[in-house]
């Protein structure tokens, strides 16, 4: 009997207590305590023509919030940032692993690599602690991975209680 190879891979990060799927050919990198990258295996292989390939990002900002909805302070700060060519395409508030959370997603000019960025970015809020999940990647290939940035989403689980985990 043959078995068709899984449509997703289960992550689960120590470093940021988030639980989520990808589809098969991607790794993780932690950058910090509470910051990890998920990227492709071998984007050059996958995506040649790519200037900007795709990631994943869940990091835990901490020590920011002071009240339930600061969750949507973020999301406005972030899109007032001094972004090149800003061009805001959604904004909504969505449930993440039964939390609050604001969806936006917004294309912009990368200046460091002189590309067009598309960026999917979430963020949710349990009490003091938010979760940003962002999905970036170069325009051209929006279409291919909005919806694997969507699916990675949906499939977030925040696990808690929260352990004490050193710096890196």
């Amino acid at each position: 009997m043959e078995f068709d190879p899984p449509s997703v891979e289960h992550w689960f990060s120590y470093q940021t207590r988030v639980s989520l799927e990808l589809p098969p050919g991607w790794k993780e990198n932690v950058v910090g305590a509470r910051h990890v990258v998920y990227g492709l295996v071998a984007p050059e292989t996958e995506e040649p023509d790519l200037v900007v390939p795709p990631v994943f990002i869940v990091r835990v900002v901490e020590g920011l919030l002071d009240h339930p909805e600061s969750y949507l302070e973020l999301s406005r700060e972030l899109l007032a940032s001094e972004w090149t060519e800003l061009e805001p395409e959604a904004h909504e508030t969505i449930r993440v692993d039964d939390f609050d959370g604001v969806l936006d997603v917004f294309s912009y000019r990368e200046d460091e690599v002189d590309a067009r960025v598309t960026q999917l970015q979430v963020f949710v809020q349990l009490g003091q602690l938010c979760f940003g999940l962002t999905g970036v990647v170069g325009t051209e290939a929006r279409e291919k991975y909005l919806p694997v940035f969507q699916d990675a989403v949906r499939s977030v689980r925040i696990i808690v209680p929260w352990p004490e985990v050193e710096e890196a």
